[in-house]
């Protein structure tokens, strides 16, 4: 019976130890859940504040590539001035519109004319050459969106040294 007592006795300390143990894991990982909370707490903290920050750059970068088209409106009609000035041509007359190209014989709004198709140097779909343009190259629709690709490239890189 000694034995047996004895051995219930050993059983018994060793099941109060893997209790204890098992206490003890379960308060590290109550403590670790706890840690996780709070860096998930931070982590969307972090990601609202990315997002306003974010809304401030795109309402600045609109502004940018707003400047960037008035700047391409005032040269050109500071061209359009200087035709007058040199060649005497009326511009007045509201004949111009630098929204529209020939297109296949017609004055057509940009929007309206194909992107797949180039307007050329005389107007005309397929891209007409002359001696300083090659067919294709540096006129037409094309041209305008690389160009403004290009300078909302620029006004990107303005925003990202600014931060």
């Amino acid at each position: 019976m000694r034995v047996e007592a004895a051995l219930l006795q050993e059983r018994c300390s060793v099941a109060t130890q893997k209790e204890e143990q098992a206490n003890q894991r379960a308060t590290e990982l109550r403590d670790e859940v706890k840690v996780l909370e709070e860096k998930i707490s931070s982590l969307k903290d972090g990601r609202e504040e990315d997002g306003r920050r974010i809304s401030g750059l795109e309402a600045e970068l609109g502004k940018l590539q707003d400047y960037v088209i008035e700047q391409h409106d005032m040269g050109f009609e500071l061209v359009v001035n200087q035709t007058t000035f040199f060649y005497g041509v009326p511009t007045n007359e509201g004949k111009f519109d630098n929204r529209k190209a020939f297109y296949k014989g017609d004055l057509l709004p940009l929007a309206d004319i194909p992107e797949d198709d180039d307007i050329g140097a005389e107007g005309e779909a397929g891209g007409g050459a002359t001696e300083d343009s090659p067919a294709g190259e540096g006129t037409g629709v094309d041209a305008m969106e690389d160009t403004l690709g290009e300078e909302e490239e620029d006004a990107q890189e303005i925003v990202n040294v600014m931060d």
